[in-house]
């Protein structure tokens, strides 16, 4: 699949000429030649999501990137959602709730673990119904670990095409956890959302736009 191919078409539905420079934060590795032939017949789009703002505008452009992949070729396309519970989250709770010896660190770790679940369920839900309109293949993982490593294991797993995040810089501390030589290509948001906005207004101007791309 050729990414520069799919931000092109972005491009050309935004009259903006300068988002691959921005969304790119680490170039498409060279394949070897098992992920080469699966990428020929289908497509993974992975998107780091932790119900943020940034993590629900990147699930809506990496949507529209998923329609216009499927209108342009044959291929199946599949997104992914992936929210990783840091285990520093439950060390944090942990420590800031002993507030006298009565406090039980096990029935601490139950109620933090219980609230992890909990918050996790609310935003997998959250993304499943930012992708109903998408209508096609849609999978959600819950993982529990360092996060740049459970991203980098799913996107292993599931032979990712590319991994969307929400954030727009090569600086950020998740870029850098994902370290130089990621599996795919890692995508962040461009500058100009600032803010979380929903990437179709409505089902009027996303006719709009699909009709106005080509789909060679």
């Amino acid at each position: 699949m050729n990414l520069k191919s799919m931000l092109t078409r972005l491009e050309i539905a935004m009259d903006r000429y300068d988002l691959i420079e921005q969304m790119v934060l680490r170039p498409e590795p060279k394949l070897a030649a098992s992920k080469k032939a699966k990428s020929a017949t289908s497509v993974n789009f992975i998107v780091g999501y932790n119900g943020s703002p940034k993590s629900q505008t990147a699930l809506d452009i990496t949507l529209w990137m998923a329609h216009q992949t499927r209108l342009a070729t044959s291929k199946e396309v599949t997104v992914q959602v992936v929210y990783v519970v840091d285990d520093n989250q439950c060390n944090n709770f942990e420590s800031a709730s002993r507030t006298s010896f009565r406090d039980s660190p096990y029935l601490q770790a139950i109620f933090c673990h219980n609230n992890q679940f909990e918050q996790a369920d609310k935003l997998l839900w959250q993304a499943r119904s930012l992708a109903d309109e998408w209508r096609g293949l849609f999978k959600a993982h819950l993982r529990f670990g360092s996060v740049g490593v459970e991203l980098r294991k799913v996107v292993e797993s599931e032979a990712a095409t590319l991994l969307f995040l929400g954030c727009n810089s090569v600086s950020h501390s998740l870029v850098r956890e994902l370290g130089s030589h990621f599996p795919c290509s890692v995508l962040g948001i461009p500058s100009m959302f600032n803010s979380h906005e929903d990437f179709y207004a409505d089902e009027a101007s996303k006719l709009q736009l699909n009709a106005a791309l080509p789909v060679h």
